[in-house]
Formats: C-alpha cells, sequence, structure tokens
C-alpha cells in the first residue's frame, strides 16, 4: 500500500521520466534474457565436440549465429555473450540515471513545496510548530524520501530482472523450477510478514531524529544564555541523551534491513541447491541446467535487492507523512487575506471589539476598543504580558482575532490582500534579527530597487551611519548569523533601517 503511494506521486509528478525508465528497464530485462540462452551453447562446445548433443536451446541459438553467416564458435559465442552484456549494463546505468534525476528532482519540488506551503501559512503554523522538526523535515526527511523514490525504481527494477530469471528457468523446466521455487517461498514466508515491524521502527527513527535536530538548534539559538550561565555541560548532556536515543531507533532499523537481506542471500543458496538436485532427477541437459542455475544465482541478488528496498521504503514512510502533515497543517493554518489591494494608509487604524486568545479559550485581549490616528506616535504601555506584543502583531495580522476586528481607514483588515498591506508596514520586532550578508544586503533585502544614497539616508536616521563607517568594510560588513556580529545596540539600529528604507505608511 505505502509503495502504491509512492509510485502515484512518482507517475503523477514525472509521467515522462517514470515510463522512460521503465521502459529502459524492460528493453535490459529482454537483453538479459538473451544474454542467458547463450550460456547453453558455450557450455555444450566445452564439454561436447559436435553439435549432435546439444540441447535444443543451443541449437536455436547455433541456429541465429548461422543465419548471419557467422560460424559457431566459442569466440563468436562469447563475443556475442559480452557485447550484449556491454549493450544492458549501458541500459542499466542510463536508467539508474533517469532513476536519479527523478530523486533530485523530487528532493527539490518536496523542498519548495513543502517551503511555500509554510510560508504561506499564518504566524500560529511557526508559533505552534517545533522549530527542530521544521528543519530536521527540510535537512532528512525529505533527503530520506528522495532516496526511498531512488529505491522503489530499483525495487522495480529488481523485481522486473527477477521476472526474467525465473522465467527462464521455467521456459526450460516447469517442473523443476515449481519445486524449487515452492520450496523457496515457504522458506521466505516469515520474512514477508515484517513490513509492519520496519514502519514501526522508521517512524521512531523520525521522532528521534526530530528531538536532535530540536536540541541543536535550540543549543545553537541560545549560545549566549548557555555561555552566560555556564550550563554548557547541561545542554550538552541533553544533545548526547537525544542523540543516543536516534542511534538506538536507527540500529535498530537498519540492522532488521541487513537481517532480512542476509537470510534471502541464504534461502537463495537454498533454491539453488534445490534445483541442482531437481535437475538432475528429470535428467535436464548439462547446458540447459547451466543456464537455470546462474539464472537462480542472478536472481539472489534481485531478492535480496527487492527486500532491501522494501524495506527502505517501509522504513522511509514516516519521514513522507511527517511531510505531509506538516504540509497539511500549513494549509489548514493559511493566512487569511482579502482581495483588495491596499494602495495607502490616510486617517486611522482602529481596534473595535478586538478580542484575541493563543489558545482558543482564555483571551489575552478582551475587547479592545482604540483609534491611532496617522501622524502621531502611539505609546502602547502596560506590565509585561500585558498583550502589547500581541496587539501589535495584530496590526500586521499576524493574530486573528477571535472577535471584533481591526479596519484601517474604516475598511476591515480582512478585506485587503495581506502582502501589499504588509508592504507598506516598517516592522522593527523585540528581538531583532539580521540575514548573514552584508548590512547593505539586508537593507536592500527589503526594498529591492534601494540605491545607495537610500540606504546611507535610513542609516543616518536611524543613528547607524557613525559606527558602520568605522568598519573596515563600511555598508559592505557582513553581520553573521542573524547579525550575531554586531552589538545589540548596533543590531537594533539596522533593524530600524531597514524598516525605514521601505518608507512605510
Amino acid at each position: 500500500m505505502k509503495a502504491l503511494i509512492f509510485i502515484r506521486l512518482i507517475f503523477r509528478e514525472y509521467p515522462l521520466l517514470f515510463i522512460g525508465s521503465s521502459l529502459i528497464l524492460i528493453v535490459t530485462g529482454l537483453i538479459e534474457t538473451v544474454t542467458l540462452f547463450f550460456i547453453a551453447p558455450i557450455v555444450d562446445i566445452l564439454i561436447s565436440s559436435g553439435s549432435q548433443n546439444a540441447s535444443p536451446i543451443s541449437q536455436r541459438i547455433e541456429a541465429v549465429i548461422t543465419s548471419f553467416g557467422l560460424p559457431v564458435s566459442l569466440g563468436v559465442l562469447f563475443t556475442f555473450y559480452i557485447g550484449l552484456n556491454v549493450i544492458k549494463s549501458t541500459f542499466q546505468t542510463y536508467s539508474m540515471y533517469l532513476v536519479l534525476r527523478i530523486k533530485y528532482a523530487l528532493g527539490r519540488d518536496l523542498t519548495m513545496k513543502s517551503f511555500n506551503d509554510f510560508f504561506r501559512a499564518g504566524w500560529a503554523f511557526f508559533r505552534s510548530s517545533q522549530q527542530g522538526t521544521l528543519i530536521n523535515t527540510f535537512v532528512r526527511e525529505i533527503y530520506i524520501v528522495g532516496d526511498a523514490f531512488a529505491g522503489m525504481a530499483r525495487f522495480f527494477a529488481a523485481v522486473l530482472q527477477l521476472v526474467v530469471f525465473v522465467l527462464v528457468p521455467f521456459y526450460i523446466s516447469w517442473q523443476v523450477m515449481s519445486i524449487s521455487m515452492g520450496v523457496a517461498l515457504l522458506l521466505a514466508t516469515p520474512l514477508l510478514l515484517l513490513g509492519k515491524v520496519s514502519h514501526r521502527f522508521g517512524t521512531r527513527n523520525t521522532l528521534t531524529a526530530n528531538k536532535v535536530a530540536q536540541s541543536i538548534h535550540e543549543s545553537l539559538s541560545a549560545a549566549k544564555v548557555i555561555l552566560g550561565f555556564a550550563n554548557q555541560q547541561k545542554s550538552s548532556k541533553i544533545i548526547e541523551d537525544n542523540y543516543n536515543h536516534h542511534v538506538s531507533a536507527t540500529l535498530k532499523s537498519q540492522t532488521l534491513g541487513i537481517a532480512i537481506t542476509n537470510s534471502y542471500n541464504a534461502l537463495g543458496l537454498l533454491g539453488v541447491v534445490a534445483t541442482l538436485f531437481t535437475a538432475r532427477w528429470f535428467a535436464l541437459p548439462l547446458g540447459e541446467t547451466s543456464i537455470m542455475i546462474i539464472s537462480l544465482i542472478k536472481s539472489i541478488p534481485m531478492i535480496s535487492q527487492i527486500t532491501s528496498q522494501k524495506n527502505l521504503m517501509d522504513n522511509s514512510f514516516p519521514s513522507y507523512e511527517q511531510i505531509m502533515n506538516l504540509r497539511d497543517q500549513a494549509k489548514e493554518m493559511r493566512q487569511q487575506t482579502g482581495s483588495k489591494i491596499f494602495s495607502g494608509f490616510d486617517n486611522a487604524i482602529e481596534f473595535n471589539e478586538f478580542s484575541y486568545s493563543y489558545d482558543g479559550h482564555k483571551t489575552n485581549l478582551n475587547n479592545i476598543n482604540a483609534t491611532i490616528p496617522k501622524g502621531k506616535m502611539i505609546a502602547i504601555v502596560g506590565e509585561s504580558g500585558a498583550g502589547k506584543t500581541t496587539l501589535i502583531d495584530a496590526i500586521i495580522g499576524f493574530n486573528e482575532p477571535i472577535s471584533g476586528e481591526i479596519e484601517i481607514d474604516g475598511i476591515s483588515l480582512h478585506d485587503f490582500d495581506i502582502n501589499s498591506y504588509r508592504k507598506k508596514i516598517g516592522y522593527v520586532p523585540q528581538e531583532s534579527i539580521l540575514f548573514n550578508m552584508s548590512i547593505k544586503d539586508n537593507l536592500i533585502w527589503a526594498k529591492d530597487d534601494s540605491t545607495d544614497d537610500d540606504v546611507k539616508k535610513v542609516c543616518k536616521l536611524a543613528n547607524a551611519d557613525e559606527f558602520i563607517e568605522k568598519f573596515p568594510k563600511g555598508y559592505n560588513t557582513v553581520v553573521g548569523d542573524r547579525g550575531i556580529r554586531l552589538s545589540g545596540g548596533q543590531l537594533q539600529r539596522i533593524a530600524l533601517a531597514r524598516a525605514m528604507v521601505r518608507k512605510p505608511d
């Protein structure tokens, strides 16, 4: 069932690549079949001086060769055999190239679609999601899903090749193969029932990976606090414990896959032995017996490949589920927006009976009525936790009211296209954050068409120009991750300049 979901997604997203790689795999299987048949005349020539004792398959191959005007000799047979193998290898290589194209295209699409879904959601989505889970989704889970899709392609390639390796012996002697396959399937049945166990291990693997990413993200984000409290050892212990849990889950998951693969290798050898004895019982010619034995020996890696790739798909499905669940959550919490383009702010922002709750039950702001006229500087004053930031976030459209509304010039905020509205806002958050690029690039990021004069003007207004010009690289100084190379005051002033460069209403 899980494999079918993967197949449906790949076919829907990449029909041409999927069909093309499938056709190439089919051609590869047909070439593999013809290659196998050349084994019989080679064996017959090696053990016999004439063609009168040759097997029926050898006689057909010899007839094909003579129809080209070529002599039936070991040199000619080996030339055909090696040439066909080279062609087969070329087709296999190209099919795997297509598989890798699908894998990386899928990884790119999943990354971008997930990113876009997340950033179409409202702020509530990010507030309710663990950052470690989001980060782990991008750096690990999407990569695992890509591997699973590549594994799915290898799974079907192996199935196709296995069909060839099994059909050829059945064509030679269905009696011998029926007995051999019956023995192999009887012994392999318990191993076919381990898919649910593998999925459970995969779920545990994903959850523990989320915790590792969460603890690392928290420690790096709070590095100043950790150092300030001298609690490095405590943070290190948390990461180590989470990593140990992840290692334990990963070892169980990967060991199960290895055990299944190795078990099938042993069962495959039992099948080969059963075929050898059964072929002797039915007195098959040595040439045909050789084809059957080589087919079965070649099928052992295919069986191993099939089981390992199925285990990979079962194990990776929790990663796919996490990605899709997060995307579904983001879609459910999509940012509300109207269609009216916000062209400007003329008179006042008004709160009308505005109430807000973070959890949907206890109200944090209750029946707020306030007017913020244009051209006035308004201070919102209150003790910690009174709801000052919550109120400002509501003006930006981060917090949706449970009742009441906000009006801009008498028009409900819900009627405006939220992005056109936010482009008219200069936003300086409590915790100022800059991107890991130059001061100039951080300011231009807010408004693409800003000139050097615009940048310097707003930096003067924010009282940032003096310290910027003292830097060796001036406005080209790279600020570091989140602006860590700047002091707190410098960071805040550049964040203020970034807000003003937009010339917001």
